[in-house]
């Protein structure tokens, strides 16, 4: 554990600073009094807390065998006039002070290192600052319920004139009571002094001019002001505090260091309640009771604790059950958008499947067209390439001999008749349509024979019939017509599918009926 050797405060070893007022953190050495016997009669069991004027034990009282209390003044202040007499005015306050919210003391007494003490109850419990720690945000309810019992227990104190001085949430202990389990007890009463009747300038002053005692978060400005004399409303400043941390986890200044937080509590405007987190900005009510107990002049403040108490109570009752209807309608806000949401992301599920099936059936009728043009132009090629081949073979003359093979192949008789020429230069006989003499080697540039588009047959000049070649060729020229049928019939299948798919589109539909309108209106 670490201790602030400016407040006193006790924090894990983790922690590195003081939250309260930056000082570094020093860490605690094992506490010599644990496990020794006090006054004969108190058996030291463990440290609780520590504190500005003292260390809090736990201590079993041996003859009652009943857990209780014990808060020692500091071995380092015992040296110190002034806070020896803070301390036999703890004990005398707290005892004369008889309330079920407030701490109850037993005995008094010194150590026999002459250190006093006090004997009080111990409480099975957790401050609020705790709870504030660990669980955040109080609820409005929860925390009515507790800062009444805290305000009970000061009007009890205010009307013995006493002024508690350190109102903080680490003096607000929450325990079990019964069935309640946020039963509040303060403690803690150290800065606080009883009114002497003899003494009516002085009334609360119990320092010297210049001494400022106080948790620096929580001082009223008078408190800042040492020299100020302090009453009952400076507890309500303090407590309107000890509600905004309550309420919304932060304080309502910011200070980087003590001397900051005093110059704040006198000089700068605190936040108000509804802007310290967006959710309470409908809370008006506990920002109007809050802001006038943070004001800096006594004057301007509630003038008594239950006045700010019965404001409080019906402020948070009715902020409460607006911050329920305002998170009520961010809730259904936040769940239509989720339907919204939801049915849009829907909507889009199935287009985005509508569309798929669309393209899957336009791309394989894409693919059937591919292949059928292909198909197409395949034959297209070889039919170019045989009429390339006629021609060559035309030019070259063997188209008569080809013409013969096939009239052989069809059974036809007869013995085909070659045209002759004759070589310019030596006369020799060559065959028509030849273009180099054999005889003389002399290419020939002369005329070309052509072979007769009907091939003559023992001399009676007559054409024959079609040969097998040209039947194939005939066949599949119906084999394409058949195939020009069919794709005209898909065509028209996926035109009739896509009209029936967009007169269904309600959106499309929509959107061809205004450009029609827009045209109509041009």
């Amino acid at each position: 554990m670490k201790s602030c050797p400016e407040c006193f405060s006790e924090y894990e070893d983790s922690v590195e600073r003081c939250p309260d007022d930056s000082a570094t953190l020093k860490s605690i050495d094992k506490d010599p009094l644990v496990g020794t016997r006090l006054a004969d009669r108190y058996e030291v069991l463990g440290v609780v807390g520590r504190g500005g004027m003292g260390v809090v034990y736990k201590v079993r009282h041996e003859l009652m065998d009943r857990f209780m209390a014990v808060k020692m003044l500091h071995s380092h202040l015992v040296s110190e006039p002034e806070a020896v007499k803070r301390f036999h005015r703890e004990a005398k306050t707290v005892s004369q002070v008889k309330h079920h919210h407030i701490i109850t003391l037993y005995d008094f007494g010194m150590s026999s290192q002459r250190q006093p003490y006090i004997v009080m109850d111990y409480l099975e419990g957790t401050s609020l600052k705790n709870i504030i720690k660990d669980e955040g945000m109080v609820p409005f309810e929860r925390a009515d319920h507790i800062f009444q019992q805290v305000i009970d227990g000061l009007a009890t104190a205010h009307e013995m004139d006493l002024v508690h001085r350190d109102l903080k949430p680490e003096n607000i202990m929450l325990s079990r009571n019964a069935n309640d389990s946020d039963w509040v007890t303060l403690v803690d009463f150290g800065l606080s002094k009883l009114r002497d009747p003899k003494q009516e300038q002085d009334a609360y002053q119990i320092t010297k001019v210049g001494d400022v005692c106080g948790s620096p978060p929580y001082m009223s400005p008078e408190q800042c002001l040492s020299s100020t004399v302090v009453d009952p409303r400076s507890d309500i400043y303090s407590l309107a505090i000890c509600v905004y941390e309550t309420l919304t986890g932060k304080l309502p200044f910011s200070a980087k260091s003590a001397i900051e937080m005093l110059d704040a509590h006198l000089y700068a405007t605190p936040t108000p309640f509804n802007q310290a987190l967006p959710e309470l900005k409908v809370c008006s009510e506990v920002t109007h009771v809050l802001n006038k107990a943070l004001l800096k002049d006594p004057e301007t403040r509630h003038q008594t604790v239950q006045e700010f108490g019965a404001e409080l109570h019906d402020a948070l009752s009715r902020d409460a059950l607006k911050l329920r209807t305002f998170k009520h309608r961010i809730e259904v806000a936040n769940f239509k958008d989720l339907v919204s949401e939801a049915e849009a992301l829907h909507k889009a599920t199935l287009e985005n499947e509508a569309i798929k099936q669309v393209t899957a059936q336009v791309a394989k009728a894409a693919a059937d067209l591919d292949g059928v043009q292909f198909m197409r132009n395949k034959e297209s090629s070889n039919e170019q390439r045989t009429s390339k081949s006629n021609k060559i073979l035309s030019d070259s003359g063997w188209m008569s001999r080809f013409q013969r093979k096939g009239g052989e192949e069809d059974g036809e008789a007869g013995s085909g008749e070659q045209q002759m020429d004759s070589c310019p230069y030596c006369h020799a006989p060559v065959q028509s349509g030849i273009k180099f003499c054999v005889k003389c080697n002399h290419q020939l540039t002369g005329p070309v024979g052509q072979y007769s588009p009907t091939r003559p047959s023992k001399g009676d000049g007559q054409g024959k019939g079609f040969s097998s070649k040209a039947k194939v060729a005939t066949s599949k020229s119906s084999s394409l017509s058949q195939i020009q049928k069919i794709l005209t019939l898909v065509l028209i299948i996926l035109v009739g599918y896509g009209g029936w798919t967009a007169m269904h589109n309600n959106e499309l539909m929509s959107t061809i009926s205004k450009l029609v309108a827009n045209v109509d209106k041009k």
